[in-house]
């Protein structure tokens, strides 16, 4: 797992080109297209998620789920980080988080 990250040296921008429920795993992703060395790539990654109470006054009533992404609508763009050598070994770097909801 550590051994790919490192790998991810270059860096550039990419296009979320389709975001909802993919598979049937229920977890919500996006697929990414993105450009390098003159050939396009996609890849899906699920999105994490940044969990916040909902209260009414001091008593908390429940919980919203939000994207870490700010934007993670079609068109939206995104840094993406791929080994040099393996395109295919790519990831979004912002979509940061220990928690992705199904």
């Amino acid at each position: 797992m550590f051994g790919k990250a490192k790998r991810r040296t270059a860096v550039c921008w990419g296009t979320i080109v389709q975001n909802g429920r993919q598979g049937g795993s229920g977890t919500i992703s996006v697929i990414v297209e993105f450009q390098a060395n003159g050939v396009v790539y996609r890849f899906e990654e699920p999105l994490h998620m940044r969990c916040s109470a909902i209260k009414l006054g001091p008593i908390p009533i429940g919980q919203r789920w939000t994207p870490v992404l700010e934007h993670t609508n079609r068109g939206a763009a995104v840094v993406v980080c791929y080994d040099p050598a393996d395109p295919t070994n790519a990831k979004m770097r912002d979509n940061v988080g220990g928690i992705t909801v199904d």
